[in-house]
């Protein structure tokens, strides 16, 4: 049997002891936890550049309210979805959250009119006045991809009411 002594000489014996002290993945995730009057478990720690909250779960970043899930309610099966009951985008209670499919989570959105368009989203690149001239203009999809910055594609789709389907 090998002494304490030869164990820490080659870290074995540390790493033991610093996984007995590292906190609990359940105990890390709920210090990350800001608990509101309304029920709402809202997310304090990382979050993506349009707010969604991010927590470090089995070595990679995974959505904070996926790893709630898997904590509080166990395995999400394949092809399922979570969608949220109280519409908070950083809220983290999976008591707040359901199994659904992708398409019952995009119909709630709607439904909810929670889903952004056109210069609502975060990723616009059109104003309402640009789609409506660009409508109404006989000039090309080139100057005009040219002029706004966008792929002539994307003017043809414009154009053709494909995208960008309601202007100012």
């Amino acid at each position: 049997m090998k002494s304490q002594i030869e164990c820490s000489r080659r870290g074995e014996g540390a790493a033991s002891i610093f996984r007995l002290m590292r906190p609990s993945v359940t105990t890390r995730f709920l210090r990350k936890v800001k608990k509101d009057n309304s029920g709402c478990w809202l997310w304090t720690g990382c979050t993506n550049k349009i707010f969604r909250p991010f927590f470090s779960f089995q070595g990679k970043s995974e959505y904070a309210y996926r790893v709630a899930w898997l904590l509080f309610k166990g395995p999400i099966p394949e092809g399922l979805h979570l969608c949220h009951t109280c519409d908070v985008s950083n809220c983290v209670n999976p008591e707040h959250l359901f199994l659904g499919t992708h398409a019952d989570n995009m119909a709630g959105a709607a439904r909810k009119n929670l889903m952004k368009f056109g210069a609502g989203h975060h990723n616009h690149k059109l104003t309402g006045a640009q789609v409506n001239e660009i409508r109404r203009s006989p000039e090309s999809c080139r100057s005009f991809g040219r002029r706004f910055g966008v792929s002539h594609q994307m003017i043809s789709l414009v154009k053709r009411g494909k995208r960008r389907t309601k202007g100012v």
